[in-house]
């Protein structure tokens, strides 16, 4: 995670981001991993061996899981306001 957070500000920096948008951008970066608490990674993530294609296309799957989970968290934050 840590290493994703500098590489993304680090990025963000070279291409003239500053500010809030590179705090968000920081923020996104933090977050990306949280889809992988799905049990759909569970058996490929402590794999030391170089995957197969088929669990490379599963694990590319977990920022779009991440930011489905993170949108219904903050649906359901913004509704109890």
């Amino acid at each position: 995670m840590e290493r994703v957070r500098k590489y993304s500000l680090e990025i963000g920096r070279r291409l003239g981001i500053a500010g809030d948008e590179l705090r968000e951008i920081e923020i996104g970066a933090v977050l990306h991993d949280v889809g992988k608490i799905y049990d759909t990674y569970a058996p490929i993530l402590p794999k030391e061996a170089r995957l197969s294609p088929e669990e490379w296309a599963i694990i590319k799957e977990h920022p779009v899981d991440g930011a489905n989970l993170i949108a219904t968290m903050t649906r359901r934050i913004e509704s109890a306001h």
